[in-house]
This record gives structure tokens, C-alpha cells and sequence, in this order.
């Protein structure tokens, strides 16, 4: 599984993120700076300079091209899943920054995601 989370450079999103990051630790994450141009903008050094971040399983960041919409991060995502990581990932979990995971029964929501067999899937 590839989980998607499309994030900012505020404090908040970033304590949230590495939560998620904990909690969902057996899983591969994509993440997209809505408020960074490339891995150089400051907005987006801001996590780069976490240990927490640089020690995470982030196997692919996104950056504006254009709007920085949920579609366009999609396609970001997306489009490198299917192309440099073709094969490597079954399902793409397309997660809210602000998603509180205490509530999540794991092993629930993959069960029903195994059953219903979709592509994308969020909680």
C-alpha cells in the first residue's frame, strides 16, 4: 500500500503528519507539499530537517506544479505510482492531513478494503 497525504508547513499539519507516520509505520507514504515548489522551498525544508522525516518510509514527495489541488497532487502521485513504481503497490490510501487515526480500526478498514477491492480508498 502507498498512502497519499498532502500536507503544509505549519506546525500543526507537520506534528500531525508525523503521527500518521507512527501509526501507520508498516506503510510507504507519498507526500505532497501544497505550499512548496520544489524540495529547496523553505516550506518544504521545514520537514526535511526533521529527523522524524528524514527517518520515515516517504518514498515520494509531490510539489506545486500548477494550482496545488487535491487532483493535481493525485495525478502527481499517481502518475509516479504507475510509472518509476509500476507493480510495487496495490492499493493508494489518499489520507486527510488532519485525519485523527485513533479511531481507525486497522485491520478493519483493510479487510473491507481487501473484500471491496478498490484502487483508491479513503476512510
Amino acid at each position: 500500500w502507498l498512502i497519499h497525504v498532502m500536507v503544509n508547513s505549519r506546525h500543526d499539519s507537520q506534528q500531525l503528519l508525523r503521527g500518521m507516520l507512527i501509526a501507520l509505520a508498516p506503510f510507504d507514504f507519498s507526500v505532497f507539499h501544497f505550499d512548496a515548489r520544489s524540495p529547496a522551498d523553505e516550506t518544504a525544508l521545514r520537514y526535511s530537517r526533521q529527523r522524524w522525516f528524514a527517518e520515515a518510509r516517504v518514498v515520494h514527495r509531490g510539489f506545486v506544479r500548477g494550482t496545488g489541488c487535491i487532483l493535481e497532487a493525485l495525478q502527481t502521485t499517481v502518475g509516479w505510482m504507475l510509472g518509476q513504481r509500476r507493480g510495487v503497490y496495490s492499493h493508494l490510501w489518499k489520507l486527510d492531513s488532519d485525519l485523527d487515526l485513533s479511531l481507525l480500526d486497522l485491520a478493519a478498514f483493510r479487510a473491507l478494503v481487501a473484500h471491496r477491492a478498490p484502487f483508491l480508498s479513503q476512510p
